[in-house]
């Protein structure tokens, strides 16, 4: 284990000759090991640049160094930890493997007797701290590569050079093929720690801990893996907006399984409007007179299968949503908000088993500070036994 924290130290030591971003910096996510929610998904070039612009307006004395993130020579410092990390997580795992569950470590600060850890139960509680670094840096890693080559794509098509934008494309689905794989792996060693009881002195995390960063990851593997199927919707481009409505009129099961011919709020009657819809991208902001925080609209889509079928519902929205499917709850971000500034249909998917016949879909929106967007899609699940 002494070797796995050799190149732990390793890792860091990458950060020593500038350490104006670093992995333990609080809220910089940029380097974080704590936990990676971002895709490799195309509107990774909008949702860094969003997010590196707000950090630059709120501290503008450091918006020089945050361009720096941009930059080859970031990704180069990412890329060197990540691999000293990988070289810990092999070395710790083969740690676990050859060391004994009978005798203990020779060196404890424990207070008690009974408290101090077995070799094995030791290497357990250092591998699993050193596997999730290790798993988290490759997303990351990953993050920034799809990022450098998507700018890259957009800057060869705005130059007239397709070839090279099409040879870059082909780079970028091999990264994104390879992040599926990354992320495949990650869920297969957090559902192994998940077994692990009790988990917290085994692993470090407790047992919600590893609930909440397996689902985490298996949404963006479900989300990665629909954006390689690059389907079209399923959904019809006619929906039926009410807004402006009081965020506190909460429409009724019953309410959700058919389009209202109005909603009744405390400052009068909404009626519908019909809205042709491109690719699944719904600006409300027209709909409730302009910008501005917690604004409210219920969009209901209603659609038609001709059999029965596997299939995923995809949703962004600028910054909460819940949704329903013929009244029935489907899934929301009312208590995270949309997380990624990017907003697109691959944000937030979930898996459903439609019925042949006619559905409905309503969704109701709040709106952010500043933008009011709803993104919207219905697709053919790649796994067909998923359940």
């Amino acid at each position: 284990m002494y070797k796995a924290w050799e190149e732990i130290k390793k890792a860091f030591a990458v950060w020593n000759d500038d350490m104006k971003f670093h992995p333990l910096e609080g809220s910089l996510f940029f380097a974080s090991l704590r936990c990676c929610s971002e895709t490799v998904l195309p509107d990774v070039v909008s949702r860094y640049n969003s997010t590196i612009q707000l950090y630059s307006r709120v501290e503008p004395y450091r918006a020089a160094d945050f361009e720096k993130l941009k930059e080859s020579a970031f990704l180069d410092k990412m890329m060197v930890m990540s691999a000293h990390l990988a070289a810990a997580a092999k070395v710790a795992k083969e740690a676990v493997a050859s060391t004994s569950d009978k005798e203990f470590i020779g060196i404890c600060y424990y207070g008690a007797a009974k408290a101090r850890p077995t070799q094995k139960e030791y290497a357990e509680l250092n591998y699993a701290s050193i596997a999730i670094a290790d798993a988290v840096c490759r997303q990351r890693c990953d993050v920034i590569r799809a990022y450098q080559l998507r700018t890259a794509i957009e800057k060869c098509r705005s130059e007239g050079d397709e070839k090279s934008a099409l040879e870059k494309e082909k780079l970028y689905l091999d990264l994104v093929r390879e992040d599926i794989g990354v992320q495949e792996r990650f869920c297969e060693i957090l559902t192994g720690f998940a077994e692990m009881r009790p988990c917290f002195t085994r692993t470090s995390r407790t047992e919600p801990e590893i609930a909440e960063l397996l689902s985490d990851t298996r949404k963006k593997l479900l989300s990665e893996k629909f954006r390689m199927e690059n389907a079209a919707s399923l959904l019809p481009e006619q929906w039926t907006v009410f807004a402006p409505v009081n965020r506190q009129v909460t429409l009724e099961k019953f309410q959700l399984a058919t389009i209202p011919t109005e909603i009744h709020t405390g400052n009068g009657t909404i009626s519908p409007r019909l809205v042709n819809v491109v690719d699944g991208r719904l600006d409300l902001n027209p709909f409730v007179g302009g910008t501005g925080g917690q604004r409210c609209a219920y969009v209901f889509i209603p659609l038609s299968l001709s059999e029965e079928e596997n299939l995923a519902f995809g949703f962004g929205a600028d910054w909460w949503f819940e949704a329903f499917l013929d009244g029935e709850y489907l899934c929301d971000t009312m208590r995270t908000g949309n997380m990624s500034c990017g907003y697109s249909y691959y944000d937030h998917m979930k898996r459903v088993h439609l019925a042949k016949g006619k559905h409905l879909l309503s969704i109701r929106v709040i709106s952010g500070i500043s933008g009011y967007q709803l993104c919207a899609g219905l697709f053919p699940d790649p796994d067909k036994n998923a359940k």
